[in-house]
């Protein structure tokens, strides 16, 4: 019974999607435009010769098209509206005392948010970008199918990331420096917009070993090859069951001090 009720929040979850489709219709054209704006610097990059020897334009695009189409799908926008409402109203305290566990609560609501963004946007974005560009492909049917286990730990992985910074919403009552200070960090310790392959050394040492790196960087580098199945798999595993346990952690220490704005 249990597993239905999270099954249905997912479901209205999915409705509320779909009831707003245009809204993000409009991110996926936005989304476009920085696909663009990327290309258009590798291209000048690659014509300039500075890409360096293992380097190209096609390898490049490859990582932004992929890039971007899992970030249509992996966007927490939704969720980030949903605590926004929750707190802004002060429903926080309805919702500690339903008869399902909040953080498993919002899972589900992220995945039905996320059913429609990766069926119908991320999707056909992907194939769009690969007839026009003509992009690489996995070197093998093995790494291909690695490679959508691992988009499934990314996914989490982006999630768990994500609710740990909402954490703190629910001590200062204000999520909007937490969120930027979320979606900065997570911009460039991803490697949405650049590859570590191109980071200084030192910038690099540090995006290796943090948590953001399973979300974009290791998925997109094993359908290219550049990681090997085992690593890829390991690391995102390894910092999946990190931040399940820190945020059960601290989601319990929370809930002994939380301050319900409004009520």
């Amino acid at each position: 019974m249990r597993l239905k009720s999270y099954l249905a929040v997912s479901r209205i979850s999915f409705k509320n999607t779909l009831a707003y489709r245009s809204n993000l219709i409009f991110y996926t054209l936005g989304t476009l435009l920085q696909l663009l704006l990327m290309l258009a610097v590798w291209s000048a990059l690659d014509k300039q010769g500075a890409l360096g020897p293992d380097l190209n334009f096609k390898k490049l695009s490859t990582y932004s098209a992929l890039g971007f189409s899992l970030n249509i799908g992996f966007s927490v926008f939704y969720i980030y509206g949903y605590l926004t409402e929750l707190i802004r109203k002060g429903d926080l305290a309805m919702e500690l005392v339903r008869p399902v566990e909040f953080m498993k609560n919002l899972l589900f609501r992220y995945f039905g948010f996320s059913v429609f963004r990766i069926g119908f946007l991320a999707l056909p974005f992907w194939l769009l970008c690969n007839v026009v560009l003509g992009l690489q492909v996995p070197p093998d049917v093995p790494t291909a199918l690695a490679f959508v286990l691992s988009i499934a730990l990314a996914y989490l992985v982006n999630y768990f990331v994500f609710f740990l910074f909402a954490l703190l919403t629910f001590i200062s009552l204000d999520n909007s420096g937490i969120m930027m200070t979320f979606m900065s960090i997570s911009t460039l310790f991803t490697g949405l917009y650049l590859p570590f392959w191109i980071f200084p050394d030192w910038l690099r040492g540090v995006a290796e070993i943090l948590p953001f790196k399973a979300i974009y960087f290791t998925p997109i580098s094993l359908y290219m090859g550049t990681m090997p199945v085992g690593e890829a798999l390991a690391f995102q595993g390894a910092w999946l069951l990190a931040l399940v346990l820190l945020s059960q952690g601290l989601w319990k220490l929370m809930m002994r001090r939380i301050v319900v704005q409004g009520g």
